[in-house]
């Protein structure tokens, strides 16, 4: 499948965060961040997304397909650990929760 002209390319940035996805590698303030892979994955999703939001049942499909079993609470621990990271290292993006709809990141 075809991606939108406004997806494709090799870094996506909003604010000081730049996502490189063929390295896949978040960098803040030009200094590189150290994540996981599925941390990388919602990131990616929700930096390609950005100013929209992107359902839980959306990133679960994206990180885990659509036959494995996860946690319940799987996405909201990868949530988390983005934020306090996106927090600690001056991050101006931010991941708002859409209660009941899902996940929103947003300059601050």
């Amino acid at each position: 499948m075809r991606r939108p002209s406004n997806l494709v390319g090799s870094s996506l940035q909003l604010g000081n965060l730049v996502f490189d996805t063929v390295s896949r590698q978040a960098f803040i303030n030009d200094e590189p961040q150290y994540l996981s892979s599925r941390e990388s994955a919602v990131l990616e999703l929700l930096i390609r997304r950005r100013g929209h939001v992107v359902s839980k049942r959306l990133l679960e499909d994206e990180l885990f397909g659509l036959f494995n079993e996860i946690a319940s609470n799987a996405i909201e621990v990868y949530i988390h650990r983005l934020r306090k990271q996106l927090l600690e290292h001056g991050a101006t993006v931010q991941i708002h929760t859409i209660r009941g709809v899902g996940y929103l990141l947003a300059e601050v």
